[in-house]
């Protein structure tokens, strides 16, 4: 007997039809928007940042070079002999420190932004204090700083410290030097020739005096000027009075030069060592190389600001859009 075949309900003819995938989304003719390439300034800004990272390392050199001449070389003015504190090691090193503060500043800036700038804005507005204070600007305010004129000129009026810079003059042969090396001009000839401030006011007497050159270091004085130059100075602080009249020298003299006419010796070891020409040659000279000192310290303070500020400034920017 054959097998009876059921009839197929819609419930099983539909669980056995073949499934059809459903049919696909209606496709776009139109293409999709371009994408608009956004425009990243950074790589401009590394390489300016960059540039004057390198501007900045070129330029703080000088401080290290500086410094090291400062530390490394011997004064020859006869500065020690103020006995001065040890101002110029001081110097010295406070301007590698200075330098060694900018290269870190530049190298490390993206981590220590707001520190570095701070401790090098200090370091530089320092340095800046100080050469000014050197070069006397303020000299009101710089009677206590060493090296300031007024600093120098308290010095120079202690006994004691003014014979140790007369010894290291005459030591120096600052003034056999000058007469072996003038020894064979003319009055007129030396008189033209340019001398150095200690040269000028050590080892010849005021012009005021009116002596007569023999050589730069021996004159004679005018017969008829002996009787004023025998004639004994006042005691300090007292007006000159009765001072005899000569027809070589103007009525009203300043006391410190006629002094100086009568502490004028052809002495080698004497010469105008006790001049007051003598002292402010010197201070002078040393007032002098203090003020390029201080000009060097201004300079540089105020160009490294000049070229930190952009850098912190970029830099700022690139950590806040970062």
């Amino acid at each position: 007997m054959g097998e009876a075949t059921l009839p197929l309900t819609k419930s099983d003819a539909a669980t056995l039809a073949p499934l059809t995938p459903p049919p696909p989304p209606p496709s776009s003719s139109l293409p999709p928007p371009p994408t608009r390439p956004m425009k990243n300034s950074s790589p401009n800004r590394n390489r300016t940042n960059t540039s004057i990272a390198i501007v900045s390392y070129l330029i703080s050199l000088p401080l290290l070079c500086y410094g090291m001449w400062l530390l490394f070389t011997k004064d020859y003015n006869c500065q020690d002999s103020l006995n001065m504190p040890h101002l110029r090691e001081a110097i010295g090193i406070g301007l590698i420190v200075t330098f060694i503060i900018s290269c870190f500043v530049t190298h490390y800036e993206a981590k220590v932004v707001l520190p570095g700038a701070l401790t090098l804005a200090i370091a530089l507005l320092t340095m800046m204090t100080f050469g000014i204070l050197l070069i006397g600007s303020y000299s009101m305010e710089s009677r206590e700083i060493p090296a300031s004129p007024l600093w120098i000129k308290s010095r120079i009026d202690r006994i004691e410290i003014w014979d140790n810079v007369k010894s290291c003059i005459y030591n120096s042969m600052t003034c056999p030097d000058l007469a072996y090396g003038t020894i064979q001009l003319s009055p007129d000839d030396f008189n033209r020739k340019k001398l150095s401030a200690i040269e000028f006011g050590c080892c010849k007497p005021p012009s005021i005096c009116r002596m007569e050159y023999v050589n730069a270091t021996y004159w004679k004085r005018p017969k008829e000027d002996v009787a004023t130059y025998n004639t004994p100075p006042p005691p300090p602080g007292l007006p000159m009075t009765n001072i005899p009249s000569s027809p070589s020298l103007n009525s009203t003299i300043n006391p410190h030069t006629y002094g100086d006419c009568q502490a004028w010796s052809n002495e080698i070891t004497q010469l105008c060592y006790d001049c007051q020409s003598c002292k402010q040659g010197f201070i002078s000279t040393v007032h002098h190389k203090w003020r390029i000192h201080g000009i060097f310290m201004i300079t540089m303070s105020v160009i490294l600001l000049l070229v930190h500020t952009p850098r912190f400034i970029l830099t700022m920017m690139q950590s806040s859009r970062s």
